[in-house]
Order: structure tokens, then sequence, then C-alpha cells
């Protein structure tokens, strides 16, 4: 737990000096990361728009930290010129879910147990955030209402796209839906799936893309799941696809 907070506060989101009036993110450290080119996507459009589009987004980060989070309530204040408040409250929208926990929510999400990103906190915190926290050994409840939230998410999405996951069969596992007689394949429209798989073999990622595409009980599915691009490039290699969506 303390070295996710140390990452944190080590990270290139650090925020130099939250006292100050002008406190925020070297967005320019972060010119070739996969943050920055997502932003570039997303704020194509106006605040009200981005309102809307964020209603669409789930997010499913299988990590602790909460740099993404963080990264967003950021962005739009610079980006738009908004106030911590309507920057809050736009996010509120969006869904971010971390399956096995975080490492405790960030003071504007306004709930507990909270500590700020990067924030060195004292035993007693750390225990109390630590309770937030399972291991990948651990497991998680499918029948949570968090696990079926993604289960609902994946169902529904007609465009998903995997950044830097390992594709490990405990993770496709907790993804995967169980099957709903409700959910016909005649009914369902064609999904796309986008994801990285950065360094993996060819043979490897031929079979990455056939176990993605049968992730959900679905119809037609165009998987392009791709091992010669980063997460960054990803956003590059198929920037007008992606903001056509």
């Amino acid at each position: 737990m303390s070295c996710i907070l140390k990452a944190e506060r080590e990270s290139l989101l650090k925020i130099a000096d939250e006292q100050a009036a002008s406190a925020g993110i070297d967005f320019s450290a972060l010119k070739d990361k996969w943050y920055n080119r997502f932003a570039a996507l997303m704020f194509e459009s106006t605040f009200d728009d981005l309102r809307r589009s964020l209603e669409n987004l789930t997010v499913i980060s299988f990590n602790y930290d909460r740099c993404f989070e963080h990264f967003m309530y950021y962005s739009i204040m610079t980006y738009y010129g908004r106030s911590p408040q309507e920057a809050a409250e736009v996010l509120k929208g969006m869904k971010v879910l971390h399956p096995y926990g975080m490492v405790g929510y960030l003071p504007w999400m306004e709930r507990s147990p909270m500590a700020k990103f990067g924030e060195q906190v004292d035993a007693e915190r750390l225990l109390q955030l630590a309770g937030q926290i399972k291991t990948y050994t651990e497991g998680v409840d499918r029948e949570s209402s968090e696990i079926q939230t993604i289960h609902n998410a994946l169902r529904r999405a007609l465009n998903v796209i995997f950044l830097g996951f390992g594709y490990i069969p405990l993770n496709m596992d907790l993804l995967r839906p169980n099957e709903d007689p409700n959910w016909t394949k005649v009914s369902t429209p064609q999904k796309q799936y986008w994801g990285t798989a950065y360094h993996l073999s060819d043979e490897d990622t031929n079979l990455v893309t056939g176990k993605v595409k049968t992730l959900v009980q679905t119809g037609a599915v165009h998987a392009k799941i791709n091992n010669k691009v980063t997460c960054a490039n990803l956003f590059t290699e198929y920037g007008f696809t992606l903001s056509a969506l």
C-alpha cells in the first residue's frame, strides 16, 4: 500500500506544490503517454458534449492506483478552464471500476476512506486503506454489484479498448459475464475490440485475439489486437477510427 502511494507521488502525474494557486500536472511531461492522446480524442468536443461522452464511458482498471482519475480531473480543469467543483461533477458521470480495489478515494470524490494522490500516511491510515485491496489470488465475488456492473458494461459496449492488459486467464475470467439467456446473439450489434499486445509473439497474439472474440456472448465481433504498438501509439494508429466512435 505504501509502495503504491509512493509510486503515485514519484510519477509524472505528481503535483509539485498543492498549495500553489497554479497547482497542476506538468502535461508536457506526458506528451508521449497514452493519457494525453486519449484526452486529445475526448476533448475534441464542447464541455457539454464531453459530459455526455463520459456518461457513456466505463473504465475497468486492474491497478490499485488512481492515476487515470487524477489525470482526468486536472486535465479537464486545465483544458476547459473549469473549477475543481465543475471537474469533479462532470467526472461523477464516468464509471471507473477497480475490481481488485484501490488505495482510497481522492478528496474530490467525496467518499471514504480518502487518500490524496501520493499521500504519505501513517500506519493507522495504511491499515484502513489496506482494507480496500484484494490481491490477484484472493479472487472477487462475481455476484458483487461492482463485478455485475463490469459484466453489464461488457455486454452493452459496442467498442472496447484493452490497454497494457496481460490477457491472463484470471483477469479474462473476471471480465467474462455469465451467459444470459435474455442476451441473444440476434439482438446484439457487431462489437469492435482494439487492444495492445506489445512484444507478444504473432502466434500468441492470434491466440489472444481468439479469446477476446469469445469474451462476451454475442454475434459478430471485429477484434484488432496489435503487438506492434504501445498504448500511446494505439491512439495514433487508430486515431481517426476512434475519434469517430
